[in-house]
């Protein structure tokens, strides 16, 4: 009786610790899968300005593109987010604040000879994803 019971309690345990692991895992997948769907967005309206840019200009943390209409687009990374911002002429300030990208851990630019590569590093409890974008042409440097 003794055995048996110290048998069940011990399947027991295994099963669990497999099905608290199973779940562990999924649970990752689905964190990296809204990092990837948060990114794709992210990319798709930067590549919406980028189509309509003229001139690109890079700073420490910040990415700005004039417009064929004379507006400035601003992409601002600070406190973990990748904020939007449009300028309407280049005396009037920056105005509106659209987060693109939130959870973001580092933002790196890195100076082509024809363009700009963005490496974008989203965290989010245990799970991360690393996006890169590429902006070709256009430099302001």
């Amino acid at each position: 009786m003794m055995i048996s019971f110290a048998l069940v309690t011990t399947i027991f345990l295994f099963v669990f610790g497999f099905f608290f692991q199973v779940s562990n895992a999924i649970q990752i997948h689905l964190i990296e899968h809204q990092l990837f769907k948060q990114f794709d967005r992210f990319l798709i309206q930067l590549q919406d300005d980028q189509a309509n840019g003229i001139q690109l200009k890079v700073n420490k943390n910040q990415l700005e593109m004039v417009m064929k209409d004379g507006q400035q687009v601003r992409y601002l990374f600070i406190k973990g987010q990748i904020i939007r911002s449009l300028k309407k002429n280049p005396d009037s300030p920056y105005r509106g604040y659209t987060i693109l990208l939130d959870h973001v851990r580092k933002m790196k630019h890195q100076t082509l000879s024809n363009g700009i590569k963005m490496e974008i590093q989203l965290f989010n409890r245990s799970a991360s994803y690393t996006g890169s974008a590429f902006i070709w042409g256009r430099i302001d440097e």
